[in-house]
């Protein structure tokens, strides 16, 4: 009560002295922040219009006090890092004395699009956050990031780059985007933060992440259910599938009924319980199983499991024990076959069925990749089926074709034979050495002569491919009664070479003059081509130049024509 008095006194003393003195009005203040803390050093800048009055800067325990005639002004209360905040008065004696208290805002603001967001483990998560400034001022703010472990968190601008501190503009925004990458093992929620700090200020945003587990594609069995019988040993191909961005060791466990045996093999033949699966990856794994003699009927379960520090996954194979079954086995004559782009061979697999019942075997043909195709002679399809009695042994025949655009390199082939309780699959590796092209030259021949002579005209062969080539040239269609040769009829190319063939044409001696077309092919290892050969059969006297090119040009075109129309219609053939 007495310090209450005091103030009173105080003020009362000030309001007559401010009268006494010329109205000299003395104010006093405070400034805090938002929580209440006292600011010190804050500017209080007295303005009238646009003349400053006073200015005058908070104590430690942020108060301030000024002294102003009689008046309007306005107050601004400033300080870095902190938005300025504007206040109008009128000073007057009556209202010297204690002018209040006043807060100020931070200057700047961190605002997250989303502070609760749902994903899956493994999953990428992107959020906008938005970085405003209030205030009057550049400020740099500085970001860190807290996330729980094994997780990665990044703040990025707009052109993708990760950034720790950027600078705002006063009275702007900046556009960020908080990237989070959850990993594949992530508990059920976690919490991240982004603490903003500048002007020794700073506010925090935390975000909740609720993940979901995400059922991965880790483990591929062949069949889910299979037929199978006493005694019988079952081969069954899976994949273990690597879908991380790092190496994972796999245990693999296969689990059987008692009695029966159960193992994990590689590629090579060996049992394993580890392997190791490349970022990305897969490991091709056949799981055996031995079904014991004295096994009763019915259906067993048999069970995989893989697992890594970060990924596990299990897969069940029902196995039907039956009294009656089939046996199918698959045999190729070899496991290596070699082509050229753009030829084809054949390969005869064998289907035999070692069961006691017949069985429809369904088989199937493919090709890693596009530039080879596989397909069964007797079908042309990729798939034939075929019923096969006990005991009985069938041969199949299968296509194996490179295109003519096959790089070199080595493809793989694969042939499955899948019956009514078994199934069977054998691999073809394939070798493509080369390519075969040829360019044929002069695509338009000419040759002049006198009935009972002879003219000669070259064609040119030039191998363009990669591997050599047999050449062969022929006449497919020439005038009745005229004499044409070829020499050689017959030629090596290796890659790059380029030779030449004579055509040399002889006219009856009763030929009528006229013009006449001979037509001869050029084949290298199935590349085949075609030249017409224009000969012009002249009377006694000359034809003059012009007059002949006039002939020749008309008459190559008609047999352009003639030529492309019998390619399209796939009349080429062979003259014996």
């Amino acid at each position: 009560m007495r310090r209450l008095s005091l103030i009173l006194v105080v003020v009362l003393a000030v309001a007559v002295l401010g009268e006494v003195q010329g109205q000299v009005i003395l104010f006093f203040g405070r400034v805090v922040d938002e929580e209440g803390r006292p600011l010190p050093q804050a500017q209080v800048a007295v303005l009238q219009g646009d003349m400053l009055v006073l200015a005058v800067e908070t104590r430690a325990d942020g108060r301030f006090q000024m002294q102003l005639p009689r008046g309007r002004f306005v107050m601004r209360i400033y300080k870095y890092g902190y938005q300025p905040l504007y206040v109008s008065f009128e000073a007057l004696p009556e209202r010297g004395g204690d002018i209040g208290t006043f807060p100020l805002r931070k200057a700047i603001t961190v605002v997250a699009d989303a502070l609760r967001l749902s994903a899956l483990q493994g999953d990428k998560v992107q959020v906008r956050i938005r970085v405003i400034n209030s205030g009057a001022d550049f400020i740099p703010v500085r970001f860190d990031l807290q996330a729980p472990t094994g997780w990665e968190c990044a703040l990025l601008t707009p052109e993708g780059l990760t950034v720790s501190e950027i600078s705002v503009p006063p009275g702007s925004q900046r556009n960020l985007t908080l990237q989070v990458s959850i990993p594949v093992n992530a508990a059920a929620t976690g919490e991240v933060g982004i603490t903003a700090s500048w002007a020794g200020l700073s506010q925090r945003v935390n975000l909740t992440f609720i993940v979901g587990e995400r059922t991965w594609d880790v483990l591929a069995v062949a069949y889910e259910a299979v037929s199978s019988f006493p005694g019988a040993l079952l081969r069954i191909p899976l994949t273990i599938r690597n879908p991380l961005q790092q190496e994972q060791l796999f245990s693999i466990v296969a689990s059987a009924p008692p009695g029966w045996i159960s193992a994990i093999v590689d590629p090579r033949g060996l049992t394993i319980s580890r392997i190791v699966v490349q970022p990305l990856s897969s490991a091709n794994l056949t799981l055996m199983v031995y079904v014991p003699q004295p096994t009763s009927t019915g259906t067993y379960s048999v069970e995989v499991v893989v697992a890594s520090d970060l990924l596990k996954a299990s897969r069940k194979l029902s196995v039907s024990v039956e009294s009656r079954y089939d046996v199918v086995e698959l045999a190729l004559p070899v496991k290596h076959i070699e082509l050229t782009g753009g030829s084809s061979t054949s390969v005869t697999a064998t289907v035999k069925n070692l069961g006691n019942a017949p069985t429809q075997v369904v088989l199937s043909a493919k090709c890693q990749s596009a530039v080879l195709r596989c397909y069964f002679q007797a079908s042309g399809k990729s798939n034939l089926s075929l019923y096969v009695l006990p005991s009985e042994e069938k041969p199949v025949s299968m296509i194996v074709e490179a295109l003519p655009a096959t790089a070199a390199g080595q493809y793989l082939a694969q042939i499955s034979a899948v019956g009514g309780s078994s199934a069977a699959s054998s691999e073809l590796l394939v070798t493509v050495s080369g390519s075969k092209s040829m360019r044929v030259g002069t695509e338009y021949l000419a040759v002049s002569l006198a009935p009972g002579s002879a003219s000669s005209a070259q064609i040119s062969v030039a191998n363009t491919g990669s591997v050599p080539l047999d050449v062969a040239a022929y006449i497919v269609d020439a005038p009745r009664g005229f004499i044409v040769t070829l020499t050689p009829s017959s030629l090596e190319l290796l890659p790059g070479e380029e030779k030449a063939l004579v055509v040399t044409v002889k006219a009856p001696e009763n030929v009528t003059e006229g013009v006449y077309n001979v037509v001869i092919g050029v084949e290298g290892d199935g590349v085949r081509e075609h030249r017409i050969l224009v000969v012009e059969v002249r009377g006694g006297a000359e034809l003059g130049y012009y007059a002949f090119a006039a002939i020749l040009t008309s008459v190559s075109f008609a047999t352009v024509l003639y030529s492309r129309a019998r390619s399209r219609s796939g009349i080429w053939s062979r003259r014996s």
